[in-house]
């Protein structure tokens, strides 16, 4: 196999420091995108602070470090606070200015459905994610989880992690 279809450039997944992504998922966020590094972000009520987001980005440029590629959020918090759609709609604009991929952590979704009184599909699609992580175990349900992509770009190779 050619070196260049093994080298792989290095990114980083930016998230709130007490996101679900960050603080139950063991080593999975690092394994699954292939040896991505998570860069953790503040904010109150574990909402991620707009301004982190772009501090995250240009933290460090230089080859040493990973790229940041994306930024993940949950819904509802660790803390079980949600965020609004104005909040998701400002997030999702700051990840489009750095050219930085959306995806929504659903651990506890169905809470934040009933708390912000939300259509479901609706929070998803006004929201502008491109990749939703739907945890069935975490909504009540036996076994299971489903990856939702809907930027289409981003399914490829997917059947392999």
């Amino acid at each position: 196999m050619a070196l260049s279809n093994t080298c792989r450039s290095y990114h980083s997944i930016l998230c709130h420091r007490l996101a679900h992504f960050e603080t139950d998922e063991c080593g999975v966020p690092g394994f699954f995108p292939n040896g991505s590094k998570v860069l953790l972000l503040e904010g109150e009520q574990g909402k991620i602070c707009l301004s982190s987001i772009e501090e995250g980005v240009m933290r460090r440029t230089g080859l040493h470090y990973p790229k940041p590629k994306a930024v993940s959020s949950t819904q509802s918090t660790e803390l079980g606070t949600t965020c609004t759609l104005d909040e998701r709609c400002l997030t999702r604009e700051s990840c489009r200015n750095r050219d930085l991929k959306f995806h929504m952590d659903a651990a506890r979704f169905a809470n934040a459905v009933v708390e912000s009184n939300w259509d479901p599909s609706r929070m998803i699609a006004e929201s502008g994610v491109d990749i939703l992580c739907f945890g069935s175990t975490k909504n009540d349900a036996l076994v299971g989880d489903a990856v939702f992509f809907f930027d289409r770009d981003l399914v490829y190779e997917f059947e392999y992690r």
